[in-house]
């Protein structure tokens, strides 16, 4: 079939179909070279590499909703209800729990989103991941990003208010008495979190708003 233009799928984020080599580093050409981050620190054996790529994500995802604030305040054509973090590592809801701890311990210790130390963490991602392979894509040009960093640093305590409920970024999905799946509806208010979960989150359930 045929995917309409809202579909967002494999083709569109990896290589299918292959890439040249010389193309496969290069986010002008390879889908897998603009969007892929992959992260593969054993937690285990890795503690401090793990938690390394946790921050990572969690700084992307945080960079992508100022990005999104900035746009809603630049351009009305704009709006973004939902914004979305999906960790999926494990179908066993005592390790999804433990994975959701892992999350929120990192937020808490390490993200520090207000702080210098976090800025210099996010324009360094912005200007070498984010702003370059947007210029990399010129079918991306109706989509606008700030010229600087320094036009996002008003729009990151925004994103990271929007994402904290109760003082908590994480959301557990899954079928146990202490999952929010039920008391998520993205058609009742707007929905910034991070999404832990297993089977129900990866298969059953349509997460409006996926951006990391």
């Amino acid at each position: 079939l045929q995917p309409s233009s809202q579909y967002m799928g494999g083709r569109y984020f990896h290589d299918l179909w292959g890439v040249d080599e010389v193309d496969k580093g290069d986010p002008a050409h390879s889908n897998e070279a603009a969007f892929v981050r992959a992260l593969r620190a054993d937690g285990d054996k890795q503690p401090a590499a793990e938690e390394a790529e946790i921050l990572g994500a969690l700084d992307s995802f945080v960079l992508s909703g100022a990005i999104k604030k900035w746009r809603e305040s630049v351009d009305g054509q704009f709006a973004y209800r939902h914004h979305t973090m999906l960790v999926h590592e494990s179908v066993r809801t005592a390790e999804q729990s433990d994975l959701a701890d892992k999350f929120r311990k990192v937020w808490r210790t390490q993200g520090s989103y207000s702080s210098p130390a976090a800025f210099a963490r996010l324009r360094t991602l912005y200007e070498t991941d984010f702003a370059a392979v947007n210029r990399s894509r010129p079918e991306w040009s109706d989509l606008p990003i700030p010229d600087d960093f320094s036009e996002l640093k008003p729009f990151v305590g925004g994103a990271v208010d929007a994402i904290t409920v109760d003082n908590d970024p994480v959301v557990v999905v899954n079928g146990t008495k202490d999952s929010d799946y039920n008391a998520m509806d993205f058609q009742v208010r707007p929905y910034w979190r991070i999404m832990v979960g297993g089977a129900k989150l990866s298969r059953g359930f349509t997460v409006e708003g996926l951006t990391i």
